[in-house]
């Protein structure tokens, strides 16, 4: 399979659902439009949208929860890592690691803040 050339960031949409064949495998992610709700806590809330859900076609899904950041296994495995993020690429990828993209508190520390 090609590697992509262009990483698209889909904003405000989460995800609704994991699709999976029949052995269990995934086959795509569902997500589901949202649009800026009321601020609570400094913060506006994302509420459900008018709109068709979309289908992400994968076949690996890495979810994260931005809590706090380990780097040091990425860094084991050859990802390159500075002041405990990933030197990621403006289009999201990792130089000289093809196929691998990186996005939220793991590139940009600050955050968590």
């Amino acid at each position: 399979m090609p590697l992509p050339k262009v990483v698209k960031l889909l904003d405000l949409f989460t995800p609704d659902k994991i699709e999976v064949d029949e052995n269990g495998h995934i086959k795509g992610l569902w997500i589901q439009p949202r649009i800026v709700g009321k601020i609570q806590n400094g913060r506006p809330v994302p509420v459900e949208a008018k709109g068709n859900k979309k289908f992400l076609e994968c076949d690996l899904l890495i979810t994260a929860v931005g809590q706090g950041i380990e780097s040091k296994a990425f860094e084991k495995d050859g990802i390159p890592v500075t002041k405990g993020v990933i030197d990621a690429l403006s289009c999201a990828g990792v130089k000289d690691v093809p196929g691998i993209y990186a996005g939220g508190e793991i590139v940009f520390q600050d955050l968590l803040q």
